[in-house]
């Protein structure tokens, strides 16, 4: 019987039976058992030096129960639509254990206590009270200036050579932002207040390896990597086998240098630094396109924002990804708080500027979790946590119109020792991402001391 040709309606069988496909190729395909596709990984990696995984038995034992089994039961559609990380774990009535291993489900991992109730306290700020007290960590995206405007390839052209940076735009809409919530009591921390990176790692100098390991050990349920744990059993040939793959090739290869500096060294800067402030709430600044994203375009606009969630089966291969999961799973009311700032955000956004609320949620990965809020695994909203957090795709920038008015030089700034004209438009945008945090302040009913 040919196994490849009928593996839609075959394949479920095999999972009952205990079994997973370890190559998906016609060619050469082989039925592995999920222990010993776990094993083989253990032994790839070993071969490679790769170090274990740190223990973070403690870390999770530490953590406050807050949410019940029926809250992590409803948590879980936001959070594993594509069930990926069911694979890896069991839900009791007290307590949320994790495998190492997925299916088979024989290596425990580690394992959070859960409450009887859903409990945890988040925030409360009366009308009266203002922002007094409150800590609000702001996240400018990207980093602007020409030399990391072309690295990052963040910037909009129009015909006339007129370019707009999205992380000038996202560093001015902070600093603007920054002076409406302390004036209103808030203690504020920005990540960033230069046109540079948040990272102190130097670009043409870090060293890539710690980040080739990370990104080998992340890929570990990938397709790829699925298809050679099938050629063999550990041992010579199976290690000869990811030595030869281009894919293996291409992550311990310079040309990441751009990838891993930025999307992996300069993100878990921003991340510690928002962790270690332990904001109430976190709002992180960007900006969206639409088509050519350097380029104007004919005419699309919107507002979204980003929660944590939506983690991909694929994403859950290591065990600090399962952890960052579970770590959100254990804080119920905070991630409703996420949703709760989010949206009163966008209203403000739709009311104030006349901006419709987007709801594309601009691709795949993605699970609604209000109109124009979309739960996503995004670095930061998975690794920053005990936060509300959200992560604004504001407007689209090279939008015609946005374009315009964001071009208009009304006013000025000093960031370094230089001056940046903005617009009464970015001016706009901040007030109304302040009155959206003002609204989900006066609404909330819990304080976190």
């Amino acid at each position: 019987m040919n196994i490849s040709c009928c593996r839609n309606s075959f394949y479920p069988l095999l999972l009952l039976a205990g079994l997973v496909l370890a190559s998906s190729s016609d060619a050469g395909a082989a039925w592995i058992l999920p222990q010993e596709a776990f094993q083989r990984t253990k032994a790839v990696f070993a071969d490679f030096g790769l170090a274990m995984e740190p223990d973070i038995s403690e870390q999770a034992e530490s953590l406050e129960p807050q949410g019940s089994r029926e809250s992590v039961l409803a948590l879980l559609p936001y959070f594993d639509p594509w069930n990926g990380f069911d694979r890896f774990s069991r839900v009791k009535p007290d307590s949320l254990e994790v495998f190492q291993d997925r299916d088979a489900r024989l290596e425990p991992d580690f394992s959070i206590k859960l409450n009887s109730t859903s409990s945890g306290s988040i925030l409360e700020v009366s009308p009266k009270r203002g922002l007094h007290g409150l800590r609000i960590a702001i996240d400018p995206g990207h980093m602007g200036g020409d030399l990391w405007d072309r690295r990052t390839d963040k910037y909009v052209t129009d015909k006339n050579g007129r370019k707009i940076s999205e992380g000038l735009l996202t560093l001015q809409t902070a600093l603007l932002l920054e002076k409406e919530l302390t004036d209103l009591g808030a203690q504020v921390l920005l990540t960033r207040r230069e046109l540079s990176p948040v990272t102190n790692q130097i670009y043409e100098s870090f060293d890539l390896n710690p980040y080739a390991e990370a990104t080998f050990r992340e890929s570990s349920l990938l397709e790829w990597f699925q298809q050679l744990l099938g050629t063999a059993p550990a041992g010579t040939d199976l290690f000869n086998a990811f030595r030869k793959s281009s894919n293996l090739r291409e992550i311990y290869s310079e040309a990441q240098r751009p990838l891993y500096f930025i999307l992996k060294a300069d993100l878990d800067a921003r991340a510690q630094l928002i962790n270690d402030f332990a904001p109430d709430l976190t709002l992180i600044l960007h900006f969206d396109t639409a088509g050519n994203p350097r380029q104007v375009s004919k005419g699309h606009n919107g507002t979204k924002a980003y929660v944590p969630g939506a983690f991909l089966p694929e994403e859950l291969g290591t065990r600090e990804n399962r952890f960052a999961l579970v770590r959100h799973l254990a804080q119920p009311e905070m991630w409703k708080s996420s949703v709760g700032l989010s949206s009163e955000i966008l209203k403000q956004i739709r009311s104030q500027m006349q901006i419709p609320i987007d709801s594309s949620g601009g691709g795949g990965s993605i699970r609604e979790a209000a109109p124009g809020v979309f739960a996503r695994n995004l670095v930061l909203t998975r690794k920053i946590h005990g936060t509300a957090l959200a992560y604004l795709e504001c407007l689209f920038y090279n939008d015609p119109l946005e374009f315009k008015a964001f071009s208009q030089n009304q006013y000025f700034m000093t960031i370094g020792a230089r001056s940046y004209g903005y617009s009464e438009r970015l001016v706009q945008l901040s007030k109304a991402i302040r009155d959206g945090v003002l609204s989900f302040s006066s609404q909330s009913n819990n304080h976190r001391e």
